[in-house]
């Protein structure tokens, strides 16, 4: 109902009296959701917000790298610290969800393989667009982009795309 506050100490509370609960992971996901959700509506300042979305998401993934919320997490993560050029973080956190979730790989296919380019790692780039090529639905739309960012690779193989 819109108290993002109140809903986070309920949340923490949760998390912190029950942490064997079986929806405790959800609970601290959810904890960065409401924070999102404040960042988003202006409601506070994205320099206190935005460790704080950080810090929950974390808290996932290190207290419960088994539950689907820690995927989930991890994506977040990986999207934050890719926007922050963090190369190696990202990757690290897209690789685990793509462990948890290596169906929807599309989700990460760009992203992980921009990020390993950065890290002069092409051919690691080059097996993730590959993977995706391979195992996507023939009509999946991203298929002709990834394509695209294969062969610019295999053109340049032993530099990483430094210029994005």
């Amino acid at each position: 109902m819109g108290e993002y506050v109140k809903a986070i100490e309920f949340f923490q509370k949760a998390a912190d009296d029950w942490p064997d609960y079986e929806y405790a992971a959800k609970a601290l996901y959810r904890i960065a959701n409401c924070y999102e959700e404040l960042k988003n509506k202006g409601a506070l300042p994205e320099s206190q917000v935005n460790p704080q979305i950080e810090q929950a998401y974390k808290a996932v993934v290190e207290k419960y790298p088994d539950n689907e919320f820690a995927a989930h997490a991890a994506l977040r993560l990986g999207q934050i610290n890719f926007d922050r050029s963090q190369w190696v973080e990202a990757a690290m956190y897209f690789e685990l969800f793509r462990q948890k979730f290596p169906q929807d790989i599309g989700q990460v296919v760009l992203p992980l393989g921009q990020a390993y380019e950065q890290m002069n790692e092409p051919s690691l780039a080059a097996e993730v667009y590959r993977t995706f090529i391979e195992t996507a639905e023939p009509n999946d739309r991203r298929i002709e982009g990834v394509k695209r960012e294969l062969e610019k690779l295999e053109a340049n193989p032993l530099q990483g795309d430094q210029n994005r």
